[in-house]
């Protein structure tokens, strides 16, 4: 999908509330502008690797897509903390991914925990190279909401920092690898199995099994 495609597009997408355009890779900050004036009600938007969007771009979007809540900007390598300065002066975001933007410093996760502490349950910080203890420390003392935080290849945090910021916050689920993410993901009843428990379903088959040959050569 190009720029040309989604300005086409745009004047349907009125009352469209969730949009996905991972993998856009040709789209630029003039289908950010289109999705502002026409896409006003979207609450959700995925831009993963969106990679020639810009801060400009992300400007537009905020101008008027207000009512954003869940947005995905993985790998939009282009973002610098300008953008993220546009996220939190215009949206109440509760969900946000910004892995891979590795311009990215601390000062943005600072501001972001100051202006969105209060709304943000869910954050991804994955491959964000230029991130330091001070991140978590930020996030620690104002991201009272926080619930979920992805921190995959986060190799500048320390795991003191890390485990300062999970004492802070009981309630916090802190995913480190990708199995974390996909076992995360999975339904809630394939996580309340558990190793544990499918070992001993394992077990109670195999004493299952040796029952029924005992009985046989009875």
């Amino acid at each position: 999908l190009t720029d040309s495609g989604l300005i086409t597009l745009a004047s349907s997408l009125s009352n469209l509330s969730e949009l996905n355009l991972a993998g856009c890779l040709e789209l630029t900050d003039n289908s950010m502008a289109a999705l502002a004036h026409h896409a006003s009600k979207l609450t959700s938007l995925d831009l993963d690797s969106a990679i020639l969007i810009t801060d400009q771009g992300i400007e537009h979007l905020c101008a008027g897509c207000k009512r954003l809540k869940t947005l995905n900007l993985r790998r939009c390598r282009r973002l610098t903390d300008l953008a993220i300065c546009h996220l939190v002066h215009n949206l109440f975001l509760d969900e946000l991914k910004l892995g891979s933007l590795v311009k990215l410093s601390d000062a943005a996760i600072e501001i972001l925990a100051l202006e969105l502490g209060d709304v943000l349950t869910s954050l991804d910080l994955s491959s964000c190279a230029r991130l330091t203890n001070a991140a978590l420390d930020a996030l620690r003392t104002h991201a009272k909401e926080l619930r979920v935080l992805t921190l995959i290849d986060c190799n500048d945090l320390s795991d003191e920092s890390i485990m300062l910021l999970t004492a802070a916050s009981p309630c916090l689920t802190l995913l480190r690898t990708s199995a974390d993410v996909e076992r995360y993901n999975q339904p809630a009843w394939m996580r309340s199995i558990g190793p544990k428990r499918i070992q001993d379903d394992e077990n109670q088959v195999n004493c299952s099994e040796a029952a029924e040959n005992i009985t046989v050569q009875s």
